[in-house]
């Protein structure tokens, strides 16, 4: 997580998406547990630092996904204009949501 902090305060006009994973056996519960989960990586975000625009989502369990994890998922709020100014954006914010499938 650190890696992805260092690399997001580059690109403070970048929202973000957390989704926090349970696997509870009753929905709701596990719903939210893992919107907690979210809302607990969202605290550690902006403690560091970022300013990021950023929401979270809490989803039961999912067969590709780490049961308790939490996933960062850069959107494309800056626009096109930002994107072209800094060209490697795209291929960073890509590793961010490769890496951080189990925050």
């Amino acid at each position: 997580l650190r890696e992805d902090i260092k690399l997001l305060r580059k690109f403070p006009k970048v929202a973000l998406e957390l989704h926090g994973h349970s696997s509870h056996s009753d929905t709701d519960a596990s719903k939210r547990i893992a919107l907690g989960r979210a809302q607990s990586v969202k605290t550690a975000l902006q403690m560091a630092g970022l300013t990021n625009p950023i929401e979270t989502r809490g989803w039961g369990s999912h067969p590709s996904v780490s049961r308790k994890s939490v996933r960062i998922f850069p959107r494309w709020a800056p626009g096109r204009a930002y994107l072209r100014a800094n060209p490697d954006i795209a291929q960073n914010l890509k590793r961010i949501h490769s890496s951080a499938a189990s925050a």
